[in-house]
């Protein structure tokens, strides 16, 4: 785990981080994260690569809040098989996203620093 400076958390488990960003996709399937300090994010065929800086323990959960142009919405199932090992959580819409698409990712994780 990187030296950051978390602030805390009320929550039953320990090691709770909450990481929360809003994400934008650009031409050529480009992702910007506003607010996503400790992360990078790439898009291809509906799946959102987000990699963390760091690595976790584990996911412990997720929101994706997509508006998709029109209003419209996506939905999303995560992959965090990896999240231990490169920090990467893979999100799959059910239907392909476009350009100028934005959506509101929230991850909540276990440190790494605490015992699983």
């Amino acid at each position: 785990m990187a030296n950051r400076s978390f602030k805390s958390v009320n929550a039953i488990q320990q090691g709770v981080i909450i990481f929360a960003c809003k994400a934008t996709l650009g031409a050529g399937s480009a992702v910007t994260l506003a607010n996503g300090m400790g992360a990078s994010a790439s898009y291809s065929g509906a799946v959102l690569t987000v990699t963390m800086d760091d690595k976790y323990n584990a996911l412990l959960g997720f929101s994706v809040a997509p508006v998709v142009a029109g209003g419209g919405r996506a939905l999303a199932s995560a992959d965090d098989s990896e999240i231990n090992t490169t920090g990467v959580v893979a999100l799959t819409f059910d239907g392909a996203l476009g350009e100028a698409d934005a959506f509101s990712l929230v991850f909540v994780l276990k440190n790494s620093s605490v015992t699983p």
